[in-house]
């Protein structure tokens, strides 16, 4: 755990992520995490804008240095998996707060990286591998919709927020802290081995895609199958049909790919 660990909340901000790494580059410890009550220009995957307008939400950003994670037994193959550890994470975090609200709801993760409640997405996660001649940094982005707020009508049919789909109302900043030690943990955990092989499990028990028809959709080719979970990789192993009925399995990477139910978002 890490005791040394700041937290940082700014009212307004353009970008956590982005002010994170100043705050980095300036000698912050590993596992500062900076938060914000309004995020101006947050960033979710594929240049998505993640906007954050209100408490009604969360967006904070978690960084650690490159050097660090190796000195903790990751490797650089490893770090792309940092990714699912934060959905893990946030999972068992929600999880967490539910409990201390004496709820049970569901939470699951859709790969690679978003949370679900209910079929709705509650949580994004953009993981940024920040290189430079002088620095190397990890910094984990994460936007939790906390309560009620109004979605843009692009997203309005998969969005959700926590409190709406469990029914019960949770302590934000705890969620916070909860989020930050569980990744802290699950680094850990990770390191013993630097890559998926001891925590799949764990991961595909939370998968909402799990055993389910999807279709994945990428620059080089759109196809449909079974999903059969993660490997040690991260990747995700997607069972299909060749032309002649023959069966495969192909191991969807990371990137610019997505994967979605075949009858909607998940």
């Amino acid at each position: 755990m890490n005791n040394t660990r700041r937290i940082i909340n700014f009212e307004t901000c353009d970008s956590t992520n982005d002010r994170l790494k100043e705050l980095m580059k300036g000698g912050a410890v590993d596992g500062t995490v900076v938060t914000a009550d309004v995020q101006t220009n947050g960033r979710g995957r594929v240049s998505r804008r993640w906007r954050t307008d209100s408490r009604d939400s969360i967006a904070m950003s978690v960084g650690f240095r490159a050097e660090n994670l190796y000195s903790r037994g990751i490797t650089e193959k490893g770090l792309p998996c940092i990714t699912l550890l934060a959905a893990i994470s946030v999972t068992d975090a929600i999880y967490h707060v539910l409990r201390m609200a004496r709820d049970d709801t569901p939470v699951h993760i859709k790969w690679p990286n978003d949370i679900v409640i209910n079929g709705r997405k509650v949580c994004g996660i953009l993981t940024e591998n920040i290189l430079t001649d002088d620095h190397h940094f990890i910094i984990v982005g994460i936007g939790i919709n906390v309560r009620h707020m109004d979605f843009p009508p692009d997203i309005a049919d998969i969005a959700g927020n926590i409190e709406d789909e469990a029914g019960v109302m949770i302590d934000r900043d705890a969620l916070i802290v909860s989020v930050a030690e569980e990744l802290d943990r699950y680094i850990d955990l990770f390191a013993k081995t630097s890559d998926m092989s001891e925590l799949k499990r764990h991961y595909n028990e939370r998968l909402i895609n799990m055993d389910r028809i999807v279709r994945v959709e990428s620059q080089d080719e759109d196809f449909t199958g079974v999903s059969m979970g993660i490997d040690d990789t991260g990747a995700l192993m997607v069972k299909r049909k060749s032309d002649s009925g023959e069966s495969f399995v192909t191991k969807v990477s990371f990137g610019e790919v997505s994967v979605r139910g075949v009858y909607g978002y998940v």
